[in-house]
């Protein structure tokens, strides 16, 4: 499908138009933007990546921001995450399809999300 200039630019105005609304919905206290221009920074180089702030991070994008009450699956999923990755970063495994065959074997919820997921 391809849109028009002027299709492109009604969907921009529309966008524009509703933006601030669903803005001010976003859930801030659960999802602080604040560390992730820090976390970017850090992730550059996966290798000096600390440890608490993988656990952070991994913490922030499931939503359990600073709780100490993670879902049994989601503290399995950083643990395991944490456990494996240094042999991570030494696989040099950085290409989207090498990642994804290494995290693959390494956590163990996936294959039981790939089943529940698949058609």
């Amino acid at each position: 499908m391809t849109l028009s200039e002027k299709e492109t630019l009604a969907i921009a105005a529309i966008i524009q138009e509703q933006f601030d609304e669903h803005l001010s919905r976003f859930p801030y206290a659960r999802y602080p933007v604040e560390p992730l221009d820090e976390w970017k920074r850090m992730f550059c180089e996966l290798a000096t990546v600390p440890i608490t702030a993988l656990r952070r991070a991994l913490g922030w994008q499931i939503g359990a921001w600073q709780r100490k009450d993670l879902p049994s699956a989601h503290g399995r999923t950083i643990l395991n995450t944490v456990k494996s990755w240094p042999e991570f970063v030494q696989s040099a495994a950085f290409g989207a399809a090498q990642s994804f065959r290494f995290w693959e074997k390494r956590l163990p919820d996936w294959q039981l999300q790939r089943r529940r997921f698949s058609p």
